[in-house]
């Protein structure tokens, strides 16, 4: 565990200090100014300096681990302060191990400057003014001023880390990175970072990310599963915040070897102290029993849900970027789901998509509330003039005719396309399920807003239909949507490419 005394400042020097600064603050507050002014200005901008004293402000999770590790991976909860620490951690890097090369990767540029460099959190914020890296941003590059380097990648381009040794690592928001269809891992980090971390005594990582419920994820984190689905690590070690899984080795001359990781998982409560007042409360209230919660909030690591239609990896798979060139939608529509209580406590399924040229659906807004039957029907039709829908898809039946009436007040030109399915919520979801596996489905991503799909595709994955649990109101959507578009009685002719 690292001490006091950072960028080379003597620990007994830095310690005085401290007790200085605990004398003034027990001071009354009237006195304390008074107390400053009997200061030197060396004594001052010692003082100051004490910000990026960071044994000071870290909570014993965020201090880094007691050797040996291999990776250190945190799965903290959303806003638990994940970020700040492994800046931390590698700026002491760059400090202890002048001329070292280490590796920056993110999931796009986007994460990588705001997350990684920007923020209160990002390398520029946290290094002192006197050790501050240079950003060559065309090379992509941080230099520290005793030649440390620290390349940057992105998920997005494998390929350039292909060849080049590090030392060190930071990996962010790994788990959130896309896994092509047919393989198990990203491949930056298959056949990137993990093959590219290989120089020095003592090559290390640092992962920040929330988990997600993938197959990559809970064997990293909860170690492979073994003989009956059993994996290493127990609930018990998962439930102390911290375990370690050491994964033993034998090379060609018989030699053993071992690397560990250690993992570390906090909730976004243990970061509230940092975060705008309420703001979790907001959080929790908003996703309240939902699978996002416990991933989000919580840092639950959740596996595969044997039963259900939908996995993370082949919702991944089938992702873009927009609307590919030359595709064009020719009929897009808004898919509604109400619920049947003037004060629910539950969401309006409010689902958005198209069908393009090419023959496949496109769902691209998920627009889900709370609310009275008035709030989801503004909702519903804001919706759909946002976006040129050609009406809202709603179970036959499903709407009572006083809500019909009230979703007409706010459009009396509303067009309704009414859907009807097999009875049983797996035998209409499970023809929706088998036109994703076919490919003929695809999420249309935002760079811009990455997380507007992200609680559709939660329900998704964690729905199991053979426990015959209520269906999310985002699912029941999304099945009647993909229903209007690609099951039901309308063909519309393809407009040619």
């Amino acid at each position: 565990m690292p001490g006091l005394g950072r960028f080379g400042a003597k620990p007994e020097t830095t310690q005085v200090l401290v007790d200085l600064c605990r004398e003034i603050r027990a001071l009354p507050a009237d006195q304390r100014p008074e107390a400053l002014l009997t200061l030197s200005a060396d004594t001052l901008r010692a003082i100051r300096a004490l910000e990026y004293e960071w044994i000071l402000h870290a909570r014993e999770e965020q201090v880094v681990p007691a050797p040996p590790w291999r990776w250190w991976v945190m799965c903290g909860g959303r806003g638990g302060g994940k970020t700040r620490p492994a800046a931390e951690t590698v700026i002491d890097w760059a400090w202890d191990n002048p001329g070292i090369r280490m590796a920056f990767i993110a999931k796009d540029a986007g994460s990588r400057n705001r997350n990684m460099l920007g923020g209160d959190s990002g390398i520029f914020r946290r290094s002192p003014p006197w050790y501050r890296p240079r950003w060559y941003k065309t090379d992509k590059l941080l230099v520290w001023p005793n030649e440390t380097i620290a390349e940057l990648h992105t998920a997005e381009e494998p390929a350039t880390l292909r060849g080049p040794n590090y030392g060190k690592a930071w990996v962010t928001e790994l788990f959130h990175w896309n896994i092509s269809k047919g393989e198990k891992e990203p491949r930056a980090w298959r056949e990137g970072i993990k093959l590219s971390l290989r120089i020095g005594d003592n090559p290390q990582g640092i992962v920040d990310s929330s988990p997600r419920r993938t197959q990559f994820c809970a064997d990293m984190l909860l170690g492979p599963e073994g003989k009956g689905g059993k994996r290493s690590v127990t609930q018990k070690q998962i439930d102390s915040g911290e375990w370690r899984i050491e994964h033993a080795l034998v090379d060609d001359d018989g030699k053993k070897h071992t690397y560990v990781v250690v993992c570390r998982r906090w909730s976004s409560e243990r970061n509230a102290a940092n975060l705008a007042p309420g703001v979790i409360a907001e959080w929790r209230h908003d996703l309240r029993g939902s699978a996002l919660e416990e991933q989000e909030l919580d840092g639950k690591i959740g596996v595969k849900v044997e039963g259900a239609l939908w996995s993370q990896e082949g919702l991944d798979a089938g992702r873009v970027y927009g609307i590919p060139p030359g595709v064009t939608i020719v009929r897009a529509l808004v898919a509604l789901d109400p619920t049947r209580s003037d004060s629910p406590t539950d969401e309006a399924g409010i689902i958005v998509g198209g069908l393009g040229s090419d023959g496949i659906a496109y769902v691209w807004d998920d627009c889900t509330l709370r609310g009275s039957p008035l709030a989801y029907a503004r909702g519903a039709v804001q919706a759909l003039n946002l976006c040129g829908a050609e009406g809202i898809v709603l179970e036959k039946n499903r709407l009572e005719e006083s809500t019909r009436q009230i979703i007409r007040s706010v459009d009396p030109k509303v067009k309704w396309i009414e859907v009807q399915a097999t009875d049983g919520k797996r035998a209409r979801a499970e023809p929706v399920s088998a036109q994703y596996e076919a490919g003929k489905v695809r999420h249309v991503r935002d760079r811009r807003d990455p997380d507007k799909l992200q609680r559709l595709e939660a329900e998704m994955v964690a729905w199991d239909p053979r426990l015959k649990q209520a269906s999310p109101n985002r699912l029941d959507a999304l099945v009647w949507l993909i229903w209007a578009l690609l099951l039901g009685e309308y063909r519309p002719p393809l407009i040619a490419r």
